[in-house]
């Protein structure tokens, strides 16, 4: 992983407080951007370039944002239909599609929705 490919940017994450938010955020700024977190969407800022819009579809993704998937509060039947699920991502694989996307790595990429369901879309 390039640690310093978001050197001198900064990257305004909503959401930044738990699941998918939290681990795009400190994603980000293991790799260099300076990054100022709200409570509720993600947008890398250049100085001077172009705006590129894209989105990521995640599909069941494990956050935690009700309460931990183990504790008392999580309801039963949630905590086993999420472990049932095959293809339930960690709030850091949809991150690093984020993360991806806001690269100079996508740079010719604008105007996509990236799924990150472990390929349930496509089936």
């Amino acid at each position: 992983m390039d640690t310093h490919r978001f050197t001198g940017r900064t990257a305004v994450v909503t959401g930044a407080g738990s699941g998918i938010g939290r681990a795009t955020a400190l994603r980000l700024a293991r790799e260099g951007a300076t990054v100022a977190g709200l409570t509720k969407s993600t947008a890398l800022m250049h100085p001077a370039d172009g705006i590129r819009t894209n989105a990521v579809a995640p599909g069941a993704t494990a956050t935690h944002i009700e309460a931990p998937m183990g504790s008392d509060i999580f309801p039963g039947r949630m905590a086993a239909f999420m472990q049932d699920i095959p293809c339930t991502a960690t709030a850091e694989q949809v991150a690093a599609v984020i993360v991806f996307l806001a690269s100079d790595d996508a740079s010719n990429v604008n105007g996509a929705i990236m799924p990150s369901d472990g390929g349930r879309s496509a089936v």
